[in-house]
């Protein structure tokens, strides 16, 4: 984090909160959104295929923000899904230089990545379709993947705010900017029904990404925490939120947040695309 504030990117949350109305009741949930978009069909819930999930939650993160400016603020014409294995190899190979062995990227690299060297779309001209393999190879700076910097470039998150508790991360959900969170913190694949809601309930240790989508105070405080593991990974929410996830109680948070290794942040004015994909030459 020091870094991105060395390159000043970052920005404290009561900073950029006034330009916001979060005394206002939220509004719908983002797959409502995502569903009015869509023809009524939820935004697809990625699968991640290696060690990506850092870019694959950023992924999620901002198609559900692409989903937010186009719907209720009427920010952008075109909706276009991200390209993980990009963001992957500017977290690793520029702004990690190469340091990880294996696979995998820090939230602070990811953060520093979208900020420096933008976003890259499916539907760029000559980008390959998601796999494994895909990202493996341009994570370790193969593929030629160097060449779509100058696509990416002009399609950069502006600021980057690290969230320390949770009632910032309350703050900034109700602000419509979804958070990511990367921990140790594990939960049984299945969760359990809770007051009527399914819910993650904390085991083990996963060294792991994933997105916090949606907040409700009752019938109990929690964070709606999104996965990338497919839409069957945690089974069928019971009141149609996106598939892939589960709540977090607010209570657990609390608990993880005080944990040795935890990173939380939320993107503040990404530039999407205002019309049709760049469509430049690739060589």
């Amino acid at each position: 984090m020091a870094r991105l504030e060395e390159l000043g990117l970052t920005a404290p949350l009561a900073d950029v909160l006034p330009r916001v109305a979060t005394d206002e009741p939220a509004g719908p949930p983002v797959w409502d959104l995502a569903r009015a978009l869509f023809g009524g069909q939820h935004m697809p819930t990625p699968r991640q295929e290696t060690g990506d999930c850092t870019c694959v939650a950023e992924k999620v993160q901002k198609q559900f923000r692409q989903v937010v400016q186009i719907v209720e603020e009427h920010r952008e014409q075109k909706y276009r899904p991200v390209f993980a294995p990009f963001t992957y190899y500017a977290a690793r190979q520029k702004v990690l230089q190469g340091r990880i062995r294996g696979a995998g990227a820090t939230g602070a690299a990811v953060a520093e990545a979208v900020t420096r060297y933008g976003t890259l779309f499916e539907d760029d001209e000559g980008v390959p379709a998601y796999s494994g393999p895909i990202a493996d190879l341009w994570g370790n700076g193969g593929g030629g993947v160097e060449r779509f910097e100058g696509v990416a470039v002009d399609n950069p998150v502006r600021k980057v705010v690290r969230l320390r508790t949770v009632d910032e991360i309350r703050l900034a959900i109700q602000a419509r900017r979804l958070v990511l969170i990367a921990s140790s913190r594990g939960f049984r694949m299945q969760p359990v029904a809770y007051r009527g809601f399914h819910v993650f309930v904390p085991q083990g240790t996963w060294m792991h990404q994933m997105t916090l989508l949606a907040w409700m105070d009752d019938p109990f405080p929690a964070a709606y925490r999104g996965n990338q593991w497919g839409p069957h990974a945690h089974g069928q929410p019971l009141h149609g939120e996106w598939p892939g996830g589960a709540w977090n109680r607010a209570e657990d948070l609390e608990q993880e947040l005080r944990g040795k290794y935890v990173e939380v942040y939320c993107y503040w004015d990404f530039e999407a695309e205002p019309g049709p994909p760049d469509h430049r030459v690739v060589r």
